[in-house]
């Protein structure tokens, strides 16, 4: 069994970096969607940076994107499940 230890004062700066990067991620979002929560597939796309919501609802409907639905039985996509797809869809750029 291997048995790996970390002292705390050198994953410190690690762990800064890491909650600095997604709170500026978090706040760019905010300001992009001044508050609001709750897409619909257009509105989704804008956010997400696609060209239109039929790609919004294939990502639903392939079940790749998790939505709620409202009144009248209409999806909608919580700003929450949109920032954690584009977060598990990250990667790290390689040059």
């Amino acid at each position: 069994m291997l048995n790996v230890q970390f002292d705390t004062d050198t994953l410190r700066p690690l762990i800064a970096l890491i909650v600095a990067e997604v709170l500026a991620a978090h706040e760019d979002l905010q300001g992009q969607t001044d508050g609001q929560f709750l897409f619909d597939d257009n509105q989704a796309a804008l956010f997400l940076g696609l060209k239109n919501g039929t790609q919004v609802r294939d990502l639903r409907l392939r079940g790749e994107l998790a939505f709620t639905k409202i009144v009248g039985n209409r999806p909608r996509i919580l700003k929450s499940d949109l920032i954690e797809y584009a977060m598990k869809n990250r990667s790290e750029s390689r040059i």
